[in-house]
């Protein structure tokens, strides 16, 4: 029983520090910001640069 105790407090540890460390480095180092324009956009040539919708990314990955 007591390995099923130590189980869900690292669980929930990494869960906390997930969120919490993911929070700063998105704040403090890769400067995300939902506001920013994406290169897909700002660079938009019509040949090589296109916006494109999220289901189609995710089937050329697999």
């Amino acid at each position: 029983m007591s390995a099923l105790i130590l189980m869900i407090v690292v669980f929930a540890g990494y869960i906390l520090m997930y969120r919490i460390y993911g929070k700063y480095i998105s704040k403090w180092i890769f400067n995300l910001d939902k506001n920013r324009t994406p290169p897909s956009i700002k660079l938009q040539d019509g040949v090589d640069y296109q916006p494109t919708r999220k289901e189609i990314i995710f089937g050329q990955q697999l």
